[in-house]
């Protein structure tokens, strides 16, 4: 862009040093100026929409990966056997309980983030 400002001032000295004869030579630097400051332009307005189409994705894979780490945890749980209620019974339900609790934890925030 800044190639495309030095070729309309070099096309505004040209005019100014002889108006007469180099008319023709600093319209063409002029118009050439401004195009390449439009394209300049262009590239930016294509930048910055890329990246913001990227944050965009990023911000769905990240949740889809709160909801695969939430049902992943809820997968894990085991079912506890019924018949022999012991102390390590009670370690696992409450090893199921803390994996219950951070998977709504997780989901909650699922919820929070969304636009």
């Amino acid at each position: 862009m800044s190639f495309g400002f030095l070729l309309i001032l070099y096309g505004v000295a040209l005019g100014y040093q002889n108006p007469s004869e180099n008319w023709i030579i600093a319209a063409i630097g002029g118009i050439s100026g401004i195009i390449t400051e439009f394209i300049g332009a262009t590239f930016l307005f294509v930048y910055k929409s890329s990246i913001a189409q990227a944050d965009k994705y990023a911000a769905i894979l990240e949740r889809m990966n709160f909801v695969g780490m939430a049902m992943q945890m809820l997968d894990s749980i085991a079912e506890a056997p019924q018949s022999d209620r012991s102390s390590t019974v009670n370690a696992a339900e409450s090893l199921q309980n803390a994996k219950i609790e951070m998977a709504k934890v997780l989901l909650e925030k699922l919820g929070n983030d969304q636009p």
